[in-house]
């Protein structure tokens, strides 16, 4: 059985974060600020994807007490270039994780498999 991998992030919501969340952005608009949202990220769905997106992010596939994303840990180039061969994602995800963890988001790497 393969392996596959993902990104849940969890952090309050604020108006202009919304079209990086799991929901059309129409879904928030009762949203008040400071509510806890989610966004799901960056899915690979093969195992050499998901060692990659590991590796890029900084943490160990099985290693939970490393499954935390860090922002100085973090890749960004490497998270590019598997961006180009996850068809489930583009740079522009890349982007929006690295802009929730500016915003205090709580970003764990998910492992499967």
């Amino acid at each position: 059985m393969g392996r596959d991998a993902n990104i849940v992030c969890v952090g309050c919501f604020q108006p202009e974060l919304k079209g990086m969340l799991d929901y059309p952005t129409n879904w928030y608009k009762d949203t008040e600020e400071g509510s806890l949202v989610t966004s799901g990220l960056l899915n690979c769905n093969t195992s050499g994807q998901s060692t990659e997106l590991a590796e890029a992010l900084g943490v160990e596939y099985w290693d939970f007490n490393t499954h935390q994303l860090k922002k100085e840990k973090i890749n960004w180039d490497a998270l590019i270039v598997l961006s180009e061969e996850c068809a489930e994602w583009d740079e522009h995800n890349v982007e929006n994780l690295r802009t929730l963890l500016e915003h205090k988001f709580i970003c764990m790497f998910q492992p499967n498999g």
